[in-house]
């Protein structure tokens, strides 16, 4: 799967729930908080990520 199918995926779920548009940050060593982020990010879209992920359209279950 690539980004280029993915993110228009992505973009379509999160307007769905009506949520911002958001992509999800990477970690990144030499920020000690790039972890927190992630899962800050991670727990403020978790509908749009389990529908995301479940969705067999997305090729990602």
């Amino acid at each position: 799967n690539s980004l280029t199918k993915l993110l228009p995926a992505w973009n379509k779920t999160v307007a769905d729930l009506n949520l911002c548009p958001k992509c999800l940050p990477h970690n990144i060593r030499t920020r000690w908080n790039s972890i927190f982020d992630m899962i800050n990010i991670a727990l403020e879209y978790k509908t749009a990520l389990t529908s995301f992920i479940s969705n067999p359209d997305n090729g990602l279950t």
